[in-house]
């Protein structure tokens, strides 16, 4: 025989779904950077490449400035890894300076 959930149990299952549907937005939507010059993509995507990471795992760029580094321009990007593209586990922060020509 079925034992029926109770009230309290039903309430704590709603909370979960929609605590996983809010982080499912929060990870998916509201962490990534949008999409910028194609001299910071590329700082994006070489960054993302050195971290190799394995295919259940993602990593995104969360945060980015431009910044100074040893007195010369630089790029600054914090990117976040997740578990399954929605479980954030940690930070990196990358950091590539600019050469005179104007490219990282």
């Amino acid at each position: 025989m079925k034992k029926a959930l109770t009230r309290h149990e039903k309430t704590l299952f709603l909370l979960l779904a929609v605590s996983l549907a809010l982080l499912i937005v929060k990870s998916a939507v509201l962490d990534s950077v949008k999409p910028m010059s194609p001299e910071i993509e590329v700082f994006r995507e070489e960054t993302i490449a050195s971290l190799e990471m394995p295919p259940i795992k993602i990593i995104r760029m969360v945060k980015f400035e431009e910044t100074v580094s040893e007195g010369l321009p630089a790029y600054k990007g914090k990117f976040r890894k997740y578990i399954f593209g929605i479980m954030p586990y940690g930070d990196y922060v990358a950091i590539k300076t600019i050469t005179a020509g104007g490219n990282p």
